[in-house]
């Protein structure tokens, strides 16, 4: 995430997208950015701590931006929130919107957020979803890469316009995956 958002800040095309596929865009990265520090303080912070606190605002964040694209999507309204950061370039290629992430990132990060939210709560079985909230993210990000991997564009794109990241896949698939090692107390209970 920060690698990206230095990229789109600089101008380095080179650390935004791989050759001619889908760019990360600025917002997701941001989140991926929030994720990953948020996913940090969770797990090496002491629950009264106020670094846990500002992880959790970040999850509903994280919740609030998937939340915002998806719903851009699916009801197909602007808020203006795709290029807040950062304007993408207008010669974008795989995306519909300039600035949006694919209905398939927005979708994962809602369901990031939630495990977020979900990891090492107070109550019990709340910390048991945080295994199954990434599930479907999970799934989603690995169809990517192996659309990718295949060449089977059906699994990384939801329209012919609109396609997953490259980057958002692995960084999905990493904060996934690192979610579901460090919540072992409740797995998939």
């Amino acid at each position: 995430g920060a690698v990206v958002l230095c990229g789109w800040l600089l101008h380095m095309p080179v650390l935004t997208h791989v050759d001619l596929m889908a760019s990360m865009k600025a917002n997701a990265a941001g989140a991926f950015l929030a994720s990953a520090t948020a996913l940090w303080c969770l797990y090496t912070c002491a629950p009264e701590s106020r670094w846990f606190l500002v992880a959790r605002v970040l999850a509903v964040a994280i919740v609030l931006v998937g939340f915002l694209s998806f719903a851009e999507d699916l009801f197909g309204f602007e808020l203006g929130i795709d290029q807040l950061i950062v304007a993408d370039l207008p010669q974008a290629v795989h995306t519909t919107h300039l600035g949006r992430m694919s209905p398939a990132t927005s979708f994962s990060l809602i369901f990031l957020g939630f495990a977020l939210l979900a990891f090492r709560a107070r109550r019990s079985y709340l910390a048991a979803l945080t295994h199954w909230l990434v599930v479907p993210p999970l799934l989603v990000s690995v169809l990517a890469m192996v659309g990718y991997a295949f060449g089977v564009s059906a699994f990384y794109e939801v329209t012919t316009d609109t396609s997953m990241a490259v980057p958002h896949a692995l960084a999905i698939l990493a904060l996934r995956l690192f979610l579901m090692l460090r919540a072992q107390a409740h797995w998939f209970a």
